[in-house]
């Protein structure tokens, strides 16, 4: 059987068309019926306005202004019309439907400036008086040549309308009865050409919502038929393409996500394309309300904006460092270059930033070590030469002098030794695996406590400060009891150093959960909030005159830190200004084991 074709189809709808016509024709007929009406209206209103103009103008003339009033009252009783009668400068003198008194000014009415100029038109539009559709027409009153007033007659349009509605009611049932049966023929017709159009519609609508890789179904009209198979064709390359496409996608966004790096890909129009989880991190931006926006609404950081767009314009490879505000404030390695397609032409850039805070942070302190350690090595070999040469020169002929320089020298061999020793030992402990080799056995934290109280007393005597030893009697913990004894002796030489004569020095040993805290607490001068975070960085010292008066390497806290890292802890620090400082030290404690109060 042979497929019906859509060139049959559309040779119908255009027999259709015509009765489609046909009702347009009737419609303009009808249209044009109103018109002619309405132009037979407007000429009997122009007539009835000239017939009444000389009596007007002889009216006008008389003492007696009542009379015009009553004449054009019984005018408009007799022909069932609205009259109005207006002065050249726009006063209303006489108005049959309403009070002239509360009119204003009729000058600026279409029908009005045109009888002034001469002309007899006919218009219509809503009267700004009575809120009402009407036809208007308008004739000048002249007396030797000078236009003395406008007569103006006016019918409602809805008795326009009553004058044309016998006529069109005759049309309209026959007109409707022709389009009526045009619509059903025309209905029935495209339901059953388009029933297989709407199938392929319906198909296509399933396919994009629910089931993307359905095919459609092959109707029989031949057009349609070729319509479907082209599209399942494309449907199955579709398919496969797509299927390329997330598969490429999908190792992209596990390559991105792995990188340690931050990677931003922009276009050139400075939009983000792309931008992977690392580089969200690192600017602390949410990467998920990123695409599409420009990099001056997500990037807060002024200088890697200005390096992207240096990426965008260069031809050649970029590179950067930026410094990120923030908490951690952090500072970034940006390397950037150009993308471009398969023709050559740019089509934005990519950026890796790579964090090198804690590079930049070790090369600072290994600049600051350097400087530190030359400082504190060159002072006691600076003496040491000083008084050899001295010595040389013939102090060593007097016994006297060459003993007191002979024990200034011991002096800064011992203080030279004892900066090599805490080097050393901070090197031992920064030691990769230093805390996995470290020996630890349970001990008694209060015994090991007492033992420093009691090394350190002499010293605590000579400047008249008491030491006391509070807290908990049997506070166990897996600890390297030296290492332990060294970072206490630390905290409790500062302390005596920088208390005065007649103050207390408090030792408290307790355990607070998992914890044993073991704290040294001062009456000293204290210590200025900003100082508290890099007080045990290697050689820091809050007063380094005072400091060096009072001896010492600047590396006593710092090894204490290390000390309690080691052991799995931490150090911790209180201070006011002029009340004095509390250090704690937090160790793990001996699980299951109870401590009991009294020391």
């Amino acid at each position: 059987m042979k497929k019906l074709t859509l060139r049959k189809k559309v040779l119908l709808l255009a027999l259709l068309g015509t009765i489609g016509s046909g009702t347009v024709i009737l419609w303009q007929a009808l249209k044009l019926l109103k018109s002619e009406v309405r132009r037979r209206i407007a000429a009997e209103l122009r007539t009835t306005a000239l017939a009444a103009a000389p009596e007007i103008e002889r009216l006008l003339a008389v003492p007696d202004k009542g009379a015009l009033v009553r004449y054009c009252r019984r005018l408009a009783t007799a022909t069932g019309l609205r009259f109005t009668v207006v002065l050249p400068d726009g006063t209303v003198a006489v108005e049959t439907h309403h009070d002239p008194a509360l009119m204003d000014s009729h000058k600026d009415r279409p029908e009005i400036e045109e009888a002034l100029s001469g002309k007899n038109i006919s218009t219509l539009r809503l009267s700004r008086t009575l809120r009402e559709l009407f036809l208007y027409a308008a004739v000048p009153i002249k007396a030797g040549g000078v236009t003395k007033a406008i007569l103006r007659a006016a019918k409602e349009f809805e008795e326009v309308k009553e004058t044309v509605r016998p006529a069109a009611n005759e049309l309209l049932l026959p007109s409707f009865c022709i389009i009526a049966a045009g619509a059903f023929m025309l209905l029935l017709f495209m339901h059953r050409t388009l029933r297989p159009l709407r199938e392929l519609q319906l198909a296509a609508k399933s396919h994009r919502h629910e089931n993307p890789e359905a095919l459609l179904p092959v109707p029989e009209v031949a057009e349609l038929e070729d319509i479907a198979l082209c599209f399942n064709r494309s449907v199955q390359r579709f398919r496969r393409r797509l299927n390329e496409l997330e598969a490429r996608q999908r190792e992209l966004e596990a390559v991105l996500a792995s990188m340690a790096e931050g990677v931003i890909a922009v276009d050139v129009n400075e939009r983000l394309v792309a931008l992977n989880r690392k580089a969200a991190v690192l600017l602390d931006i949410d990467p998920g309300a990123t695409g599409g926006r420009f990099i001056q609404e997500v990037i807060r950081s002024s200088r890697l904006q200005e390096l992207i767009q240096e990426a965008l314009s260069s031809d050649e490879p970029i590179e950067g460092e930026v410094r990120i505000y923030g908490d951690p404030e952090r500072i970034l390695e940006v390397r950037g270059t150009g993308l471009k397609d398969g023709r050559g032409r740019k089509i934005g850039a990519l950026v890796v930033l790579n964090d090198v805070t804690r590079i930049r942070h070790l090369e600072t302190v290994r600049r600051d070590f350097v400087a530190n350690v030359s400082h504190q090595l060159r002072t006691p070999i600076t003496a040491i030469k000083g008084f050899v040469e001295t010595m040389r020169d013939g102090a060593v002929d007097n016994p006297k002098e060459a003993r007191r320089f002979l024990d200034i020298i011991a002096r800064q061999v011992n203080r030279l030794q004892a900066i090599i020793e805490d080097l050393l030992m901070l090197a031992r402990l920064e030691s990769r695996g230093e805390e996995a080799r470290l020996q630890r056995t349970l001990t008694s934290i209060a015994e090991v406590t007492k033992e420093v109280l009691e090394a350190t007393a002499p010293k605590a005597r000579d400047k008249n400060i008491r030491l006391l030893l509070d807290g908990d009697k049997e506070v166990l913990a897996p600890v390297n009891a030296t290492l332990l004894s060294h970072a206490i002796m630390n905290l409790l030489d500062n302390a005596i150093k920088y208390s005065d004569p007649g103050t207390t020095v408090r030792v408290s040993v307790r355990r607070e959960g998992e914890s044993v805290k073991i704290s040294v607490t001062d009456q000293g001068c204290g210590i200025e909030k900003r100082h508290l975070e890099r007080i045990f960085e290697r050689f820091y010292r809050v007063d380094p005159t005072k400091s060096d008066n009072l001896g010492g390497t600047g590396l006593g806290l710092a090894i204490v830190k290390h000390i309690a890292e080691v052991h799995g802890g931490s150090v911790e620090v209180e201070s006011k200004l002029g009340e004095g400082s509390s250090f704690t030290l937090v160790l793990p404690a001996a699980p299951g084991k109870k401590s009991q109060q009294g020391l």
